[in-house]
């Protein structure tokens, strides 16, 4: 969206990004890279019987639409009145003020009066540190080292070279092995590298079920933390120097890390079920099973690790490519990102994913139907969807919609699976338009034992940037034709229906277009925020790359480390409850952290409904940031129909 709210015309679309974003995040006034300290551990507190009350909207869908932000609003020709054009902070400040109540302002003030005292002891606490709060930090190894090509190559990035040196200085190790010791998986070096930990897994594992009778679970010893997940056949082995990874507690170690481990595991059951793995080590107990797994499933799994543990990954030519999606997802226990578009376009978009399952044809073996039936001339019908079980419209790894079956539900879990496995098939390279894939995959917290067969198409809207994906789960793989069917129904219908066509196209064009929220609703201090909608595990945000300025590549992808690391303390901040039997109340964390150039505050609000975390820079104070948290809530809560997907519709 535009700065200036009085423009008359809409920007053309935005060209695709560039997988190497060449810009900086400013948070605050850039700093030297790794120049970040952190501030006295983070404070929270639980505020008692402070609900949010929900705000919904009683207009219709035509209401709606035309109620829209600018961000959301379609353009039906290339040129808008400026008389059409709705300030989003207008908007949403009109909004608010007429839900404004005595009650609200009483929350606001008590939530004010808690972050001031707390404030106020951090502040104390960090004049008793004297320097030593403002010395260079690098936050993920620990150290001083800066952030630069040479330390995020030699240090993060995935190497299977032979050399013992680059082995011993990654900062991240995983691997799979069998019970019998052998090597499955390695995130980094060759056979003659990690055959040593191989053997000596085995035995502490072997040794803690034989001798002491339990499972061994992770140590922390000299600044690295091992985490062991026994899945018979399979030993999963997670080791980390990752600071902020150490820094974690006992809970969240299982709630985090061990999540990454079952990432991996999910994934070889996805391409393998769990049945194979078992019958192969039962017949042969040193099986290889490497022998099944493809160099795209080894680069795969060192993707989804680097996304999961740095928010960055590599593309085929060694471009770094920063992914605060996959990250902020799998921090949110692999919370869904929603696509923003209207509740009135989602709704016809369902529609016309509901009506595919009424798609017939003739039974072509006459020979097959009854006496009966020839005499009153009836002619069976033969539904085209019955094999169908789930189906998607995404972008990437957003979704637009969903449909699933009444008594079924994929977990998140899956979704994101899904989303990335039908990533990797495509690659990084541009295939034509229409082009589909045909993936046997099993989902693993669905069914573990089977496959589904999901059928993928992708398609573009003239006008946008992005191809769509039409994702189609089956249970028979011999559906591919009456699938493909299904799904050609499905895409006609969205681009032969010319309204439906150019009102989503512009809702998806402008919708990238006013992603900076936070300076439409006039949050000034709030430089990122995320919420996320708990009974769905669903969230939006602000996207981090509309924050960039600088041409720095290094600074930018320092500062991108740096503000994912933000959320990381945010989010695994211990919590100090004020009364123990209260269910009800509200959470209220904050914490800060010192750069060379200035503060930086994070701040989260939670309740049994959301979480809302969000990142100020410079000074500020607890008025301004309670005030405008609860804004961009309101907002979120008033337009939740148009952020999240809800509940998949069912059929």
């Amino acid at each position: 969206m535009s700065d200036n709210a009085e423009s008359n015309s809409l920007r053309p679309p935005s060209p695709k990004p560039e997988l190497s974003r060449k810009e900086s995040l400013n948070l605050l006034p850039q700093a030297s890279q790794g120049g970040t300290s952190v501030a006295i551990p983070t404070t929270a507190v639980t505020l008692e019987n402070m609900d949010q009350p929900e705000i919904t909207s009683n207009v219709d869908d035509e209401e709606e639409h035309s109620m829209l932000s600018p961000g959301l609003r379609p353009s039906m020709s290339n040129v808008t009145s400026q008389s059409d054009r709705v300030s989003i902070a207008g908007s949403v400040n009109e909004t608010l003020a007429e839900d404004h109540s005595e009650s609200d302002e009483t929350e606001t003030n008590h939530l004010t009066e808690i972050l001031q005292n707390l404030m106020a002891q951090d502040i104390g606490k960090a004049r008793g540190l004297g320097s030593s709060s403002l010395q260079n930090l690098n936050f993920i190894s620990g150290g001083d080292t800066e952030i630069d090509d040479n330390f995020i190559r030699s240090r993060l990035l995935p190497d299977k070279s032979d050399s013992s040196a680059s082995f011993s200085g990654k900062l991240k190790q995983v691997f799979v092995l069998s019970t019998a010791g052998k090597p499955i998986y390695s995130l980094n070096g060759s056979d003659d590298n990690v055959m040593g930990y191989m053997g000596l897994i085995t035995t502490i594992v072997s040794s803690y079920q034989e001798i002491m009778k339990s499972e061994f679970h992770h140590i922390t010893q000299d600044g690295f933390k091992l985490v062991v997940m026994n899945k018979s056949p399979l030993i999963l082995v997670l080791i980390t120097k990752v600071a902020y990874e150490l820094e974690m507690t006992t809970d969240i170690v299982s709630s985090t890390i061990e999540r990454q481990l079952m990432s991996v595991y999910n994934y070889l059951l996805s391409v393998l079920s769990a049945p194979v793995i078992r019958r192969s080590f039962e017949r042969r107990m040193n099986y290889d099973l490497r022998k099944v797994l493809s160099n795209q499933d080894i680069a795969f799994l060192d993707s989804m690790l680097m996304k999961q543990t740095y928010g960055l990954s590599t593309s085929a030519n060694e471009e770094i490519i920063l992914d605060s999606n996959a990250y902020i997802s799998h921090m949110l226990g692999s919370a869904i990102r929603c696509v923003r578009i209207t509740h009135t376009t989602r709704c016809k978009l369902n529609s016309i994913l509901l009506s595919s399952r009424k798609l017939s044809v003739k039974d072509a073996d006459s020979d097959a139907a009854s006496v009966m039936s020839k005499v009153t001339n009836y002619e069976s019908k033969r539904y085209l969807a019955n094999d169908l079980l789930f189906g998607f419209i995404c972008i990437n790894d957003k979704v637009l919609t969903s449909m699933r079956p009444t008594q079924h539900r994929l977990r998140k879990d899956d979704v994101n699976l899904l989303l990335a496995i039908i990533s990797l098939h495509y690659g990084e390279t541009q295939q034509e338009e229409g082009a589909e894939l045909w993936i046997p995959l099993c989902m693993p917290n669905f069914n573990d034992t089977g496959f589904l067969y999901v059928y993928v198409k992708r398609f573009i809207l003239a006008g946008y940037p992005e191809p769509l994906s039409l994702a189609l789960l089956g249970a028979n793989k011999n559906s591919f034709f009456e699938l493909k069917q299904v799904g050609s129904h499905i895409i006609s219908k969205i681009l032969c229906n010319k309204s439906l066509k150019t009102t989503l196209t512009a809702e998806l064009v402008e919708m990238e277009m006013a992603a900076r929220l936070v300076k439409d609703l006039n949050c000034t201090f709030i430089k990122h925020f995320i919420y996320r909608q708990k009974t769905e595990n669903q969230f939006f945000m602000d996207d981090i790359k509309h924050l960039s300025t600088e041409t720095d590549n290094y600074q930018n992808i320092a500062t991108h480390l740096q503000v994912l690391y933000f959320y990381t303390s945010l989010h695994n901040a211990k919590s100090t409850t004020i009364k123990d039997d209260d269910k009800e109340g509200k959470r209220l964390t904050y914490t800060r952290w010192q750069r060379k150039d200035g503060w930086v505050t994070g701040f989260l609000l939670s309740s049994k409904t959301y979480d809302f975390y969000c990142l100020c820079g410079g000074s500020v104070q607890a008025q301004h940031i309670i005030d405008q948290s609860i804004r961009i809530i309101k907002w979120v809560e008033k337009y939740k129909k148009r952020l999240f997907i809800g509940e998949a519709i069912t059929f």
